[in-house]
């Protein structure tokens, strides 16, 4: 048995197909697709570990509304298109619709913090020991390919690297794209993520052998965040030994 937020952090890959086959992989592949996924693909098991090909702009899309807790839910580069008159010939609207409440959005952000505290992403942060942001590592069958998500308070960035043949680069997300994610960060002087948790979402200390609330006295501990109503409805004390 694995806490949830560990199993991400570490990427556990049997506790995450796990997961998505309690909650259904149908409903796996639907919060992809609302969360931006729009290339057609068919859910398979091996999809909820991220078996699923899409280019670093369609994954930077995908962690958008992650990242700008549904303040934005695309991304594009061109806005509009103006003929040699200036006149307007086609805008490109953004839709800012997000089927998930901030609630939901703010506590998965927050448990990807947990990547490079006890995570893949520990060597990001050894280099910026004080910074307070959310990462996410992946590599592909053979080592192919290598990513890296980071998410800071003023940047989302999303790494890969491959190699144009397809061929095994003997590389991870951790020893490959998060490399190249710590030269980046390190010549924009990030701003950390901010502590603050909107309205239906706060953090609990949570004890790390079981699910429950851990009290001030506890040592064993680690702090979560739940949508409220979600968090360990049983307490320690934690009483010390006489």
């Amino acid at each position: 048995m694995v806490h949830l937020y560990e199993a991400m952090a570490k990427s556990y890959n049997l506790a995450t197909v796990a997961v998505a086959q309690d909650i259904g992989f149908d409903r796996v592949g639907d919060t992809l697709k609302q969360l931006g996924v729009k290339r057609p693909f068919t859910m398979h098991p091996a999809t909820a570990l991220g078996a699923l090909e899409l280019s670093p702009f369609e994954v930077s899309r995908l962690y958008q509304p992650i990242a700008s807790q549904g303040r934005s839910s695309e991304l594009g580069v061109v806005l509009a298109v103006m003929d040699q008159n200036d006149q307007l010939m086609k805008r490109f609207d953004q839709d800012t619709e997000v089927p998930f409440t901030d609630a939901v959005l703010a506590v998965t952000l927050d448990g990807m913090t947990k990547t490079p505290k006890i995570g893949t992403a520990r060597a990001a942060q050894a280099v910026f020991p004080n910074l307070n942001f959310a990462a996410k590592t992946g590599t592909t069958n053979q080592q192919k390919d290598s990513w890296y998500v980071g998410i800071t308070g003023d940047y989302a960035s999303t790494i890969w690297l491959g190699d144009d043949e397809n061929v095994p680069l003997s590389i991870t997300g951790s020893s490959g794209a998060q490399k190249v994610w710590i030269d980046f960060t390190k010549n924009v002087n990030p701003r950390s993520l901010p502590d603050d948790l909107p309205s239906g979402a706060a953090r609990f200390d949570v004890l790390n052998d079981k699910f429950e609330i851990a009290a001030d006295r506890c040592d064993d501990k680690t702090a979560l965040s739940f949508i409220l109503g979600t968090e360990p409805k049983s307490s320690s004390s934690c009483l010390w030994p006489f």
